[in-house]
C-alpha cells in the first residue's frame, strides 16, 4: 500500500489539535489491513503530508481516500469546521464535486458493525466524480 492515504488521514486527525484514540485505532486498522506494521504506521505520524496527485489514482482509490477521511472525521463523534474544510478541499483535489462530502457524511455509519454498504455508496457518489479527474 502506498502510504499517502494514511498520511492524509493522519493530517486530518491532527487538525483539531487532539488525536483521539478512536482516530489512531482506525488509522492503525487501515494501515495493518494493507500490510503495514505498527512501527511503520507510527513513523508516518512523524512525516509531513504530500500533495495529492489525483491523476495517479484509480476511481476506486479516490473513493477509498475520501471514504476513509469521512470515517476518520466521524469516528471521534465530533466534526470540526477545519476537518470539514480539509475533507472538502481533498474531495475537490481528488476530482469530486463538493456535494460528495454531504452525501458521504450523511451516509457513512461509524459503529463496530460497519453497517455502511460501501459498494452501494460508491455507486451513489460516482456521479460526483468529474470525468476529467
Amino acid at each position: 500500500m502506498e502510504t499517502l492515504h494514511l498520511r492524509l488521514l493522519i493530517q486530518l486527525a491532527k487538525l483539531d489539535g487532539n488525536i483521539d484514540d478512536a482516530e489512531v485505532n482506525l488509522i492503525m486498522s487501515i494501515g495493518k489491513s494493507n500490510g503495514l506494521s505498527e512501527e511503520e504506521i507510527n513513523q508516518l505520524f512523524k512525516l509531513p503530508t504530500k500533495a495529492v496527485d489525483a491523476s495517479m489514482l484509480s476511481d476506486a482509490q479516490k473513493f477509498d481516500y475520501i471514504y476513509s477521511m469521512v470515517q476518520l472525521m466521524k469516528v471521534d463523534g465530533e466534526m470540526h469546521n477545519n476537518e470539514l474544510r480539509f475533507c472538502s478541499e481533498m474531495a475537490v483535489k481528488l476530482g469530486y464535486r463538493e456535494g460528495v462530502l454531504f452525501e458521504l457524511v450523511t451516509n457513512i455509519v461509524i459503529d463496530e458493525n460497519m453497517k455502511t454498504d460501501r459498494k452501494a455508496l460508491r455507486k451513489r457518489v460516482k456521479p460526483y466524480l468529474l470525468a476529467s479527474a
